[in-house]
Order: C-alpha cells, then sequence, then structure tokens
C-alpha cells in the first residue's frame, strides 16, 4: 500500500470524492437559487421540485436547506472514517458537527410549517444526545481507574438513550400519521368540491344556462 500506482489512486479517489461530496450539494443549491423566480412554474416544479419542496423561498439558505443537509450528512461521514480507530473522538466530532447545524436550523426554521422545523430540531437534539451519551459511555467504560459509579453510569446511560431514541421515533412517527391524515383530508374535501362544481356544471349545462 501507498507506493507506486496506489498512490495515484489514492489521490483520484480523495479528488473524486471532494468533488462529488461537494459538487453535488453545491450544484443544488445553485440550480434552485439561480432559478428563484422560476420556482411556481409547473415544468421546472415538476424536474426540481423535490430540492425545495417545503422550504421557505423568501430565505436563499433556506430554500438551498437540502443542501446544507447533505453537506451535513457528509461532514459527519467524514469525521467518522477519519476518527474510526478511536470511537471517543470519533464520538465527540460528530456531536460538535451535529451542534453546529443544529444551531443553524434553529436559527434558519428552514420549513415552511413549523411542525417541521420542531420534528426536524428534534431529531438532531436526539442525535447529537446519543452523540454525548457516546462520550459518556466511552470514557466511563475505559478508564484505567475503576469507581464504584461506573457500572451505574454505563448502565443509565444505555437505558437511557434507548428509551430517548425509542420516544423520539414513537413521536416523529405519529406526527407523520396525523400530518398524513391532514393531508389526506384536505385532497378528499378538494376531490369532494370539483365533483359538486362538475355537478352543477352539468346541470346548468343541460338546463341551457
Amino acid at each position: 500500500c501507498w507506493k507506486g500506482g496506489h498512490i495515484t489512486a489514492a489521490v483520484f479517489a480523495v479528488f473524486g470524492l471532494i468533488l462529488y461530496g461537494i459538487g453535488v450539494p453545491l450544484s443544488m443549491a445553485l440550480v434552485v437559487v439561480k432559478n428563484r423566480h422560476r420556482l411556481d412554474d409547473v415544468k421546472f416544479k415538476k424536474v426540481f421540485g423535490f430540492l425545495y419542496d417545503g422550504f421557505r423561498t423568501d430565505s436563499t439558505l433556506a430554500l438551498s436547506w437540502d443542501s446544507v443537509i447533505l453537506l451535513r450528512r457528509l461532514l459527519i461521514t467524514t469525521v467518522t472514517i477519519l476518527f474510526a480507530t478511536d470511537a471517543y473522538v470519533q464520538a465527540l466530532g460528530a456531536s460538535l458537527v451535529t451542534t453546529a447545524f443544529a444551531l443553524a436550523h434553529v436559527h434558519v426554521k428552514p420549513f415552511t410549517d413549523p411542525l417541521h422545523n420542531f420534528c426536524e430540531f428534534l431529531g438532531l437534539l436526539a442525535v447529537l444526545l446519543t452523540q454525548m451519551g457516546s462520550l459518556l459511555y466511552f470514557y466511563a467504560s475505559n478508564k484505567q481507574k475503576v469507581a464504584w459509579w461506573d457500572d451505574g453510569v454505563t448502565v443509565g446511560t444505555t437505558v437511557l438513550l434507548l428509551l430517548m431514541n425509542i420516544g423520539t421515533v414513537v413521536f416523529l412517527a405519529c406526527a407523520a400519521v396525523w400530518y398524513g391524515q391532514i393531508q389526506v383530508v384536505g385532497v378528499l374535501k378538494e376531490m369532494t368540491s370539483c365533483c359538486v362544481r362538475s355537478r352543477w356544471y352539468g346541470r346548468d349545462k343541460a338546463a341551457g344556462c
């Protein structure tokens, strides 16, 4: 390893990863921002609507928030890979990245629906607490001088993190079901309204009006 052609291949691999990892989110953001005057255009929305649907359009950063999410995932993955041999540093680096993006989310509030903003923040908070709990677990389980409370800390941390993540998943699932029901009811009402209008239009046409 790291001799001859392997060095060349490694350089190209790193360059490709950087270009893809940063280039794709940046390209997505540029497409949306440069065409913000076409956001309501039917043809444009069919092709690129998944990049900005649900986000605020009055802010450039909020409009391109999907790219920010991809960048967050890239940074966490990078930290995880670079510090794969040290779980403590790995969890510390990931928690710092999550903290920065959680604060950015609270400041920007990129979603138009307050429920979406809250659910996203709740998810980030659960991830952050899990990462910080992992730091505590690694510290307590790898101490050279064992204290009488170390076993309680490790077990308690594990139980708390498990309950917290289960509670978060259950809440998000309930919120998704509730929000989905609202959307379905809205669609059914719109369909009913269209049917009623079509029926009255048919009656008027048959009457010669």
